[in-house]
Formats: structure tokens, C-alpha cells, sequence
């Protein structure tokens, strides 16, 4: 067999690539999300924050990770982030 390169050319004459997962070209019919939940995308998880809370009975509230109602910004604003770990080197 005599070894062969390869490029993928779209309309317009530009070289693409193809996404990879595991050595492999990453090709589905399926939604990006869809394959995430069916662990088809290595390092990538789904998880879902939707629930019930017995405790209320008058009214919805928001599932996440606080003790009290989730509070939404009232308006645009920039946010921070900071940590406390001097090892968080990352931007």
C-alpha cells in the first residue's frame, strides 16, 4: 500500500480540518449535545440541574448548587472571577 496525504477542500478552495476524538475524525449525525449526553465525545459531560424541591409549594425556583433563590443581575454588567488557591494560575 503506498501512503497517500489528504486535504479537504471546501467550496470557496480553502483547506479545513476535521475535528478529532480519540485519534479518530469526529463524525456524527447526531447533535454535539446529543453525543455529549450519549458519551460519545471524550472529556466532555452533561449534566442536568433540573429537579423538584417539595419544600415549595407556592412557587418555581431555580436549581443550582446555592442554599437560597438564585439571584439574576438586574441589568448587563461585567463579572469577576477570583480564587482563594494560589496554585489558580489559569486566565
Amino acid at each position: 500500500m503506498i501512503p497517500t496525504t489528504s486535504r479537504l477542500i471546501n467550496e470557496d478552495g480553502d483547506a479545513f480540518g476535521l475535528k478529532m476524538a480519540g485519534g479518530k475524525p469526529r463524525v456524527s449525525s447526531s447533535s454535539y449535545l446529543f453525543d455529549i449526553t450519549e458519551g460519545n465525545v471524550p472529556d466532555h459531560y452533561f449534566i442536568s440541574k433540573f429537579g423538584h424541591d417539595p419544600d415549595t409549594t407556592s412557587a418555581y425556583q431555580e436549581v443550582w448548587d446555592g442554599s437560597a433563590v438564585y439571584t439574576y443581575a438586574a441589568a448587563a454588567e461585567t463579572l469577576y472571577l477570583s480564587s482563594s488557591d494560589d496554585g489558580d494560575d489559569q486566565t
